[in-house]
């Protein structure tokens, strides 16, 4: 007994040691996508693709819902976060850059004269060369500086280099209204979390009932 005891205890303290490392992933839902002409003023937000790069230089916005994750969760809740982003087509392969928007803009509204500039470094330069394939980009501090209460104006997308023979980087990654893939931009978020407080020790049992006295048993022989 005192052997299945041991073992009890030394499973629940390995739980407990689980319990408080534990991580899990969450998705922020994206709920703007679109891609600006610098110095023109049509709007793209309801097209199937984000361009990024090209001759005119295009910049592609993206805009994730962080108030949809748990309630509570901080910067220091964020063990890692990853802009998964779905590459269609390759016009020129070479780099892009991930920067943090530097004011708001609107999926619908959103044009070359209006649109954000880019803020803080996210990520880059990051290589694009392969279509159809998704590309894992790691943001994990500016998500954790939007929690820590910098506005969340989402990324801008731009080219982070020249390719070869002089032809700038330009790609297309499928927005959230490309309906044929489905492979809409993601922004996945790794959480850790502590265990709670241990609950109150319950009560003890109250005693079983004594059983009725057995039937007497029958005389014995006499002996010698």
């Amino acid at each position: 007994m005192r052997g299945v005891a041991l073992r009890r205890f030394l499973f629940g303290i390995g739980a407990l040691a689980l319990l408080q490392t534990a991580i899990w992933a969450q998705t922020a839902p994206l709920i703007g996508d679109a891609f600006i002409a610098p110095g023109a003023g049509s709007n793209y937000g309801a097209t199937v693709s984000v361009n990024v790069g090209g001759p005119i230089g295009y910049q592609g916005l993206l805009l994730f819902d962080l108030s949809k994750l748990p309630p509570g969760t901080t910067a220091a809740n964020v063990s890692g976060a990853s802009l998964r982003l779905f590459l269609d087509r390759v016009g020129v392969a070479g780099t892009i850059n991930v920067y943090a928007a530097s004011s708001p803009w609107s999926e619908s509204t959103v044009n070359g004269f209006s649109g954000p500039g880019a803020g803080a470094l996210a990520a880059g330069p990051i290589s694009v060369s392969v279509a159809g394939s998704y590309i894992s980009i790691p943001v994990t501090g500016q998500v954790q500086a939007w929690l820590n209460g910098a506005p969340n104006y989402g990324f801008i997308v731009t080219t982070g280099g020249v390719a070869t023979a002089g032809s700038p980087t330009y790609v297309f990654f499928d927005s959230k209204e490309n309906t044929s893939t489905s492979h809409r931009a993601v922004l996945e978020i790794d959480l850790t979390g502590q265990a709670g407080a241990a609950g109150a020790q319950g009560s003890s049992g109250s005693p079983g009932v004594v059983g009725a006295t057995g039937p007497l048993g029958a005389t014995g022989p006499q002996g010698a």
